[in-house]
Protein backbone atom coordinates (compact mmCIF):
# COMPACT_ATOMS: atom_id res chain seq x y z
CA UNK A 1 0.00 0.00 0.00
CA UNK A 2 1.46 3.63 -1.12
CA UNK A 3 1.46 7.09 0.97
CA UNK A 4 -1.37 7.80 -1.91
CA UNK A 5 -3.85 4.86 -0.52
CA UNK A 6 -2.81 5.17 3.47
CA UNK A 7 -4.20 8.84 3.01
CA UNK A 8 -7.40 8.57 1.45
CA UNK A 9 -7.85 5.49 4.10
CA UNK A 10 -7.07 7.99 6.82
CA UNK A 11 -9.85 10.83 5.18
CA UNK A 12 -12.32 8.25 4.81
CA UNK A 13 -12.07 7.36 8.61
CA UNK A 14 -11.86 10.32 9.73
CA UNK A 15 -15.03 11.41 7.58
CA UNK A 16 -17.00 8.68 9.78
CA UNK A 17 -15.83 9.87 12.87
CA UNK A 18 -16.60 13.19 11.91
CA UNK A 19 -20.14 12.44 11.34
CA UNK A 20 -20.48 10.20 14.33
CA UNK A 21 -18.95 13.36 16.48
CA UNK A 22 -21.82 14.89 14.51
CA UNK A 23 -24.31 13.05 15.84
CA UNK A 24 -23.25 12.79 19.06
CA UNK A 25 -23.16 16.25 19.57
CA UNK A 26 -26.79 16.93 17.93
CA UNK A 27 -28.40 14.14 20.15
CA UNK A 28 -26.59 15.19 23.22
CA UNK A 29 -28.01 18.63 22.49
CA UNK A 30 -31.11 17.60 21.80
CA UNK A 31 -31.23 15.52 25.23
CA UNK A 32 -29.95 18.82 26.58
CA UNK A 33 -33.21 20.92 25.52
CA UNK A 34 -35.28 18.10 26.85
CA UNK A 35 -33.89 18.15 29.74
CA UNK A 36 -33.73 21.68 30.00
CA UNK A 37 -37.43 22.12 28.85
CA UNK A 38 -38.16 19.12 31.38
CA UNK A 39 -37.08 21.46 34.43
CA UNK A 40 -38.24 24.54 33.14
CA UNK A 41 -41.71 22.89 33.13
CA UNK A 42 -41.13 21.29 36.91
CA UNK A 43 -39.83 24.68 37.93
CA UNK A 44 -43.28 26.93 36.62
CA UNK A 45 -45.16 23.85 38.49
CA UNK A 46 -43.07 24.66 41.88
CA UNK A 47 -43.58 28.38 41.24
CA UNK A 48 -47.25 28.21 40.38
CA UNK A 49 -47.75 25.50 43.63
CA UNK A 50 -45.81 28.16 45.68
CA UNK A 51 -47.76 30.60 44.55
CA UNK A 52 -50.75 28.75 45.65
CA UNK A 53 -49.55 27.93 49.08
CA UNK A 54 -48.73 31.69 49.57
CA UNK A 55 -52.44 32.58 48.83
CA UNK A 56 -53.89 29.80 50.59
CA UNK A 57 -51.49 30.75 53.59
CA UNK A 58 -52.87 34.61 53.09
CA UNK A 59 -56.26 33.16 53.08
CA UNK A 60 -55.42 31.41 56.35
CA UNK A 61 -54.17 34.54 57.97
CA UNK A 62 -57.15 36.65 56.94
CA UNK A 63 -59.35 33.90 58.56
CA UNK A 64 -56.95 33.82 61.40
CA UNK A 65 -57.38 38.11 61.58
CA UNK A 66 -61.30 37.37 61.56
CA UNK A 67 -61.69 34.83 63.70
CA UNK A 68 -59.63 36.70 66.36
CA UNK A 69 -62.13 39.91 65.85
CA UNK A 70 -64.92 37.55 66.00
CA UNK A 71 -63.54 35.96 69.20
CA UNK A 72 -62.92 39.64 70.76
CA UNK A 73 -66.58 40.55 70.04
CA UNK A 74 -68.45 37.49 71.44
CA UNK A 75 -65.74 38.26 74.40
CA UNK A 76 -67.51 41.88 74.52
CA UNK A 77 -70.85 40.78 74.27
CA UNK A 78 -70.10 38.18 76.74
CA UNK A 79 -68.95 40.01 79.18
CA UNK A 80 -71.98 42.77 78.94
CA UNK A 81 -74.28 40.37 79.24
CA UNK A 82 -72.24 39.04 82.49
CA UNK A 83 -72.49 42.75 83.58
CA UNK A 84 -75.82 43.47 82.69
CA UNK A 85 -76.79 40.43 84.56
CA UNK A 86 -74.80 41.26 87.66
CA UNK A 87 -76.07 45.00 87.67
CA UNK A 88 -79.09 43.28 87.40
CA UNK A 89 -78.85 40.92 89.95
CA UNK A 90 -77.37 43.66 92.04
CA UNK A 91 -80.57 45.53 91.86
CA UNK A 92 -82.88 43.23 92.55
CA UNK A 93 -81.07 42.48 95.62
CA UNK A 94 -80.99 46.25 96.23
CA UNK A 95 -84.77 46.28 96.01
CA UNK A 96 -84.81 43.10 98.78
CA UNK A 97 -82.73 44.80 101.11
CA UNK A 98 -84.66 48.16 100.62
CA UNK A 99 -87.98 46.42 101.15
CA UNK A 100 -86.50 44.63 104.28
CA UNK A 101 -85.49 47.31 105.96
CA UNK A 102 -88.71 49.60 105.36
CA UNK A 103 -90.39 46.12 107.14
CA UNK A 104 -87.82 46.48 109.89
CA UNK A 105 -88.56 50.08 109.92
CA UNK A 106 -92.20 49.88 110.10
CA UNK A 107 -92.37 46.73 113.14
CA UNK A 108 -89.65 49.28 114.57
CA UNK A 109 -87.16 46.65 114.83
CA UNK A 110 -85.14 48.61 113.01
CA UNK A 111 -82.03 50.32 114.41
CA UNK A 112 -81.59 53.11 117.20
CA UNK A 113 -78.75 55.02 118.02
CA UNK A 114 -79.32 57.46 121.31
CA UNK A 115 -77.09 60.19 122.88
CA UNK A 116 -76.67 59.30 126.31
CA UNK A 117 -75.36 62.68 127.98
CA UNK A 118 -73.44 62.98 131.48
CA UNK A 119 -71.26 65.33 130.82
CA UNK A 120 -68.30 65.14 129.31
CA UNK A 121 -68.51 61.20 129.92
CA UNK A 122 -71.48 61.00 127.12
CA UNK A 123 -71.59 57.70 124.96
CA UNK A 124 -73.83 56.26 122.13
CA UNK A 125 -76.68 53.89 123.26
CA UNK A 126 -77.15 51.73 120.04
CA UNK A 127 -80.31 49.18 120.22
CA UNK A 128 -81.83 47.01 117.29
CA UNK A 129 -85.08 47.85 117.87
CA UNK A 130 -85.72 47.85 122.01
CA UNK A 131 -83.19 45.82 122.15
CA UNK A 132 -79.49 47.17 123.74
CA UNK A 133 -76.49 45.72 121.24
CA UNK A 134 -73.81 48.02 122.42
CA UNK A 135 -72.60 51.56 123.44
CA UNK A 136 -70.10 53.86 121.80
CA UNK A 137 -68.03 55.71 124.46
CA UNK A 138 -66.93 59.28 124.19
CA UNK A 139 -63.76 59.34 121.93
CA UNK A 140 -62.39 60.46 118.60
CA UNK A 141 -64.96 60.48 115.85
CA UNK A 142 -62.72 58.23 114.09
CA UNK A 143 -62.29 55.42 116.97
CA UNK A 144 -65.92 55.69 117.49
CA UNK A 145 -67.04 55.09 114.07
CA UNK A 146 -64.92 52.16 114.22
CA UNK A 147 -66.35 51.15 117.49
CA UNK A 148 -69.66 52.01 116.06
CA UNK A 149 -69.07 48.84 112.71
CA UNK A 150 -67.72 46.61 114.95
CA UNK A 151 -71.06 46.65 116.94
CA UNK A 152 -72.77 46.40 113.59
CA UNK A 153 -71.01 43.48 112.54
CA UNK A 154 -70.84 41.38 115.72
CA UNK A 155 -74.62 41.56 115.55
CA UNK A 156 -75.07 40.57 111.87
CA UNK A 157 -75.00 43.89 110.16
CA UNK A 158 -73.33 43.41 106.54
CA UNK A 159 -72.23 46.19 104.80
CA UNK A 160 -74.05 46.49 101.81
CA UNK A 161 -77.14 45.70 103.60
CA UNK A 162 -79.95 48.68 104.30
CA UNK A 163 -79.99 50.05 107.53
CA UNK A 164 -82.53 52.62 108.46
CA UNK A 165 -81.45 54.45 111.77
CA UNK A 166 -82.95 56.79 113.86
CA UNK A 167 -80.83 59.19 116.23
CA UNK A 168 -82.21 60.40 119.11
CA UNK A 169 -80.47 63.27 121.20
CA UNK A 170 -82.02 65.89 123.54
CA UNK A 171 -81.13 69.35 122.66
CA UNK A 172 -81.61 70.83 125.84
CA UNK A 173 -79.02 68.71 128.12
CA UNK A 174 -76.23 70.21 129.35
CA UNK A 175 -73.17 68.99 126.88
CA UNK A 176 -74.98 68.27 123.97
CA UNK A 177 -73.76 71.13 121.89
CA UNK A 178 -70.36 69.67 122.36
CA UNK A 179 -71.11 66.19 121.68
CA UNK A 180 -73.50 66.83 119.20
CA UNK A 181 -71.67 67.22 116.15
CA UNK A 182 -69.08 64.57 116.84
CA UNK A 183 -72.03 62.13 117.09
CA UNK A 184 -73.35 63.47 114.11
CA UNK A 185 -69.59 63.29 111.98
CA UNK A 186 -70.10 59.54 113.62
CA UNK A 187 -73.35 58.47 111.61
CA UNK A 188 -71.85 59.91 108.20
CA UNK A 189 -68.41 58.14 108.47
CA UNK A 190 -70.06 54.80 109.09
CA UNK A 191 -71.37 55.55 105.57
CA UNK A 192 -68.07 55.02 104.16
CA UNK A 193 -68.21 51.47 105.05
CA UNK A 194 -71.95 50.39 105.13
CA UNK A 195 -72.91 52.24 101.75
CA UNK A 196 -76.60 52.03 102.74
CA UNK A 197 -76.96 53.49 105.91
CA UNK A 198 -79.40 56.04 106.32
CA UNK A 199 -80.14 58.10 109.40
CA UNK A 200 -82.84 60.53 110.60
CA UNK A 201 -82.23 62.91 113.97
CA UNK A 202 -84.91 63.51 116.62
CA UNK A 203 -84.18 66.40 118.89
CA UNK A 204 -86.69 64.99 121.86
CA UNK A 205 -86.71 68.21 123.78
CA UNK A 206 -89.11 69.25 121.26
CA UNK A 207 -91.81 66.44 122.30
CA UNK A 208 -91.11 67.45 126.03
CA UNK A 209 -93.97 70.31 127.72
CA UNK A 210 -92.38 73.04 129.66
Amino acid sequence: MNKRQIILDFTSLLDVIMIILFFFILFARIETDNAKAVLDGDKAALEEQQAQLTEQQSQIELQQIQLQEDKEKYEVLIQEEEDYLNELNSSENAAAMNVAGIHEFSQGTNLKIKLNMNNDNWRLDVFSGKEPIGEVSNDSSNNMTKNLSDILINNGYTKDQTILCEFFYNGNERGTSKAYPTSEEVLKNIRFSFVNFKFSETDTSIFKED
